[in-house]
């Protein structure tokens, strides 16, 4: 399903997304939401977005990368809601 939703987000735009544990990919942290999430929450599937950025501007996107990076994760989000409306039977 990440993989799918990785596809549909480079599709938009051609932005390189990568998909994989926060920790292998991003950085190890503890005592985050999703933490929580998965243990207290009992949450089956726990993902984490993070922004198109590359390094240069971390969460303060300059005004013209805003929309871009919405209609990128629109269509990944997309692909992760009809996974689990038709795969997981939560219909």
């Amino acid at each position: 399903m990440a993989d799918e939703a990785v596809e549909a987000l480079t599709a938009i735009h051609g932005t390189e997304y990568i998909a994989g544990a926060a920790s292998d990919i991003l950085y190890q942290s503890s005592g985050s939401s999703r933490d929580w999430a998965h243990g207290a929450g009992g949450f089956r599937w726990v993902y984490t977005l993070e922004l198109r950025d590359a390094g240069a501007y971390g969460f303060l996107l300059p005004p013209e990368q805003i929309i871009p990076t919405a209609e990128e994760t629109w269509a990944g989000l997309q692909v992760i809601a009809r996974h689990l409306i038709t795969e997981e039977k939560w219909n």
